[in-house]
């Protein structure tokens, strides 16, 4: 989903120039450097910042002050629990810096915003490929979901210092007040 990424997310912070991407599992290297590849492209730029324990999230986190437009988490379960989200969430409101995150369930944890792939959509291009390459006419291995779902934390996004437009909120496919 990463070209639909960055559509959705200037979508919702138009000026975003300075994205920093924490990650901590090394499986979500590949994912991360995909979004720095993509980010580049679009002229904005990502900086990854990998979180060795998350006894080093609170320091990751201060490192952003002044150096970045917002953050994001990717799926990466070594850093997503409770505990690390709710410090995720309380850095983002306290230094009016959006939290964005990749599963939609975190919109309601704290996120401001989330932009997701369906499993069903996923499905969906599977097989869609699968079949392209069984008849020999894959062309590439980067390939990216056709669909996005935005959801948009209209509270979190008003205390985390981000003014959605009302375009933006209209294109979302669930608003949470």
């Amino acid at each position: 989903a990463t070209p639909l990424l960055f559509d959705r997310l200037k979508d919702q912070q138009p000026s975003l120039s300075r994205l920093r991407v924490l990650w901590m599992n090394p499986g979500a290297l590949s994912h991360v450097e995909s979004v720095k590849v993509e980010g580049s492209r679009r002229g904005i730029a990502i900086t990854l910042l990998h979180v060795e324990t998350l006894n080093d999230l609170p320091a990751r986190l201060r490192s952003l002050k002044g150096h970045a437009d917002a953050f994001l988490v990717p799926p990466d379960p070594s850093l997503i629990n409770p505990q690390s989200f709710a410090l995720m969430k309380q850095f983002s409101i306290s230094n009016s810096l959006p939290l964005y995150a990749v599963m939609e369930s975190l919109a309601t944890e704290g996120a401001a915003a989330t932009i997701s792939v369906s499993f069903r959509d996923m499905g969906r291009k599977a097989g869609s490929l699968a079949a392209l390459a069984l008849a020999g006419q894959l062309k590439s291995s980067d390939v990216y979901a056709d669909a996005a779902t935005v959801t948009i934390n209209t509270s979190l996004c008003a205390q985390s210092g981000l003014k959605v437009s009302n375009e933006a909120l209209h294109k979302a496919d669930r608003v949470i007040p």
